[in-house]
C-alpha cells in the first residue's frame, strides 16, 4: 500500500508527464484533503499509446477506464468526483 506522500509523488508525475490530472477535494466530513489522480479519457491516450506500446494497449486502457471506480474508494469521494462531472456517475457502482 502506498503512503498519501508516495501516492501524491506518483500522481504529480502522470500529471507532468500529461498522462491525467490530480484533484484535491475537501471532503465535509473530515478534516484532511483527499488526493484524486484522474485518468485521461482513452480516445486522448492513443497517440501516447500508440508510441508507446510497452505502456499498455489500448483496449486495455479503455477497459480499465470504463471499470466502476474501486470501491476502496470511499462513497463520500465517490460522489463528489460525479457531482463535479469529473466521473460518469455509471462508474460509481
Amino acid at each position: 500500500m502506498l503512503s498519501a506522500k508516495q501516492f501524491g509523488a506518483i500522481a504529480n508525475e502522470l500529471q507532468e508527464a500529461n498522462m491525467g490530472r490530480v484533484v484535491t477535494l475537501q471532503m465535509k466530513a473530515h478534516s484532511r484533503q483527499f488526493l484524486v489522480f484522474i485518468k485521461k479519457p482513452p480516445e486522448e491516450m492513443a497517440d501516447v499509446l500508440t508510441a508507446n506500446p510497452d505502456l499498455c494497449s489500448l483496449e486495455h486502457y479503455t477497459n480499465k477506464y470504463n471499470s466502476p471506480v474501486s470501491k476502496s474508494v470511499s462513497l463520500g469521494v465517490r460522489h463528489q468526483l460525479a457531482s463535479m462531472g469529473i466521473v460518469p456517475a455509471k462508474l460509481l457502482k
